[in-house]
């Protein structure tokens, strides 16, 4: 395999080097999201705040909200690469604190997604490659789970186990390779163990290669289902990702 370069995104809101720790005098406002390729909102809303979330602060950290009832809401970063990516490692912080417990079976948003170089391809009925997003399962405690597209016939998505997401800040890994013997795995709080998808049947395996590898990606909230709690803020921070390719400068 090849090595990964690192793409470090030049964000101070994102916590990377050289912005300096909590109580420096940079500002935290919505400038430091220009190195994203364009930001999006509806019934939504986003905003740089100060604290990061690292164990050794940033200066800023990113807060998200959904506002509407709107399943289409949204808010949320974009960047959207120049080549196609087929190899793809990435690493932030959150905190999901604000929203409490969700309540119902299936309340959930999305947090983060990589989307595929074609969107909608005619035989595929799913844009994205992942997305990652926080969910319930009635139990009293919200997750973290994966869905992956897997078997090249666009009707069909595999799902990671999920992660039990206590209180506090949490940092979130994840793997993804392309093609017909594709993988991806995704790591909760520097645990040693990867929980990789399990196939909807055993005879679908992670075969992605149709997607084209990954174009674009997003991070922050959307694609809300019924029970996720309005109104409040999650937290991004320290985004980092690895490709076998630089995207941008």
């Amino acid at each position: 395999m090849k090595s990964f370069q690192m793409k470090a995104l030049a964000l101070a809101v994102l916590g990377l080097a050289g912005f300096g720790v909590a109580g420096s005098a940079m500002a935290c406002d919505n400038t430091n999201l220009s190195a994203w390729s364009a930001q999006g909102t509806n019934q939504g809303t986003l905003t740089v705040v100060a604290g990061g979330l690292e164990a050794t602060p940033s200066a800023c950290k990113l807060a998200a909200r959904l506002t509407g009832t709107d399943p289409l809401s949204a808010a949320g970063v974009v960047f959207t690469d120049t080549t196609t990516e087929p190899t793809y490692h990435f690493r932030f912080y959150f905190n999901q604190d604000n929203i409490g417990t969700l309540s119902g079976l299936g309340a959930s948003a999305q947090i983060f997604k990589m989307n595929a170089a074609t969107l909608y391809p005619a035989v595929k009925a799913n844009p994205f490659l992942f997305r990652l997003g926080i969910t319930s399962d009635n139990t009293g405690t919200n997750k973290l789970v994966a869905a992956v597209a897997c078997d090249n016939g666009g009707n069909n998505i595999c799902l990671t186990s999920p992660l039990p997401i206590s209180a506090g800040n949490h940092y979130v890994e994840g793997a993804l390779t392309t093609g017909t013997s594709g993988t991806f795995k995704l790591w909760l709080d520097k645990n040693t163990t990867a929980v990789s998808p399990p196939a909807p049947d055993a005879s679908l395996t992670i075969n992605n290669n149709g997607w084209g590898g990954g174009k674009s990606i997003g991070l922050g909230l959307g694609a809300h289902q019924p029970g996720w709690t309005l109104n409040q803020d999650v937290y991004f921070d320290a985004f980092d990702s690895r490709r076998q390719t630089f995207i941008g400068p």
